[in-house]
């Protein structure tokens, strides 16, 4: 029996759930404009963008503790930020609203921070962190669930990888209950190569998987305007340890799913089929 490590799915969670780690529930703070807080999030002056830092809980996605450290310290990304960028988002109907895209390369982390009109006020939200070690997500934004809303789509997020070990996820947020939560995250690609032995000989479990999305529009008998098609193809091979050997055995096994939105758990929950 082959064990595998939890500590991706550990550090998945970990980085859902990394802003406010540090800072607790972060309410919502109030601005002029969206470019009011574009300027303090580009000053120069340290404690201007520290008190917006830690008001909105801009906070390293990778625990200090490492990829398993669930519980563990995110530490606040003070550095001068590289860009901020205002991108309009309709994230509750019938207000005015927006999204704050800051990068920040020392932190290696991408922030989203939500922005809602209030009357005359702007009032921005906790942000969430994205992890940008080794790539540049991809982030747009789309009507999936409800007319009149949108959600933020982020792909080509890798979440974590190692010896022997990779995986790339995409996930939507969605602006529920004063805050972006998480309502879909699947992987895009997993790499995982186990070593063993078979008789003596040394040989490697290697699991593959590669999914393509597609967002399709949903008929009168789905709840939500899109839902999302997901075909993955996996990959199993075994194959020879030593370089000189060419002991190589492979099964592939293509698995269709539908992701529809469920208005009770506020997800898109998921149904599978294999062929």
């Amino acid at each position: 029996m082959v064990k595998t490590s939890l500590a991706p799915i550990m550090f998945i969670l970990a980085s859902v759930a990394a802003a406010g780690q540090n800072v607790g529930t972060v309410a919502a703070r109030s601005y002029a404009s969206t470019k009011e807080l574009a300027a303090q999030l580009e000053s120069k002056d340290l404690d201007v963008r520290k008190s917006v830092v830690d008001s909105l809980g801009l906070l390293d996605p990778m625990p200090v503790n490492g990829p398993g450290g669930v519980g563990g310290i995110y530490n606040p990304c003070y550095e001068e930020f590289d860009k901020v960028e205002i991108k309009p988002a309709t994230l509750v109907r019938d207000k005015e609203s927006a999204i704050l895209v800051v990068e920040s390369d020392s932190c290696q982390s991408i922030f989203i921070i939500p922005v809602i009109k209030e009357r005359d006020t702007w009032n921005a939200y906790k942000a969430i962190s994205i992890w940008t070690k080794f790539n540049h997500p991809f982030i747009r934004i789309d009507s999936l669930v409800r007319t009149g809303e949108q959600e933020i789509i982020v792909s080509d997020v890798i979440v974590d990888e190692g010896t022997g070990f990779f995986q790339k996820n995409m996930t939507i947020f969605k602006f529920l209950r004063g805050k972006l939560e998480v309502v879909f995250d699947q992987p895009e690609s997993i790499q995982v190569a186990v070593p063993s032995e078979d008789k003596g000989t040394a040989i490697s479990y290697e699991n593959h998987e590669t999914s393509t999305f597609k967002f399709s529009k949903c008929d009168e008998n789905m709840t939500g305007l899109m839902y999302i098609g997901e075909i993955r193809n996996i990959l199993v091979e075994k194959r020879s340890a030593k370089v000189n050997e060419h002991f190589h055995t492979k099964r592939s096994l293509n698995v269709h799913r539908s992701f529809i939105w469920n208005p009770r758990l506020e997800i898109f929950r998921m149904i599978e089929q294999a062929e």
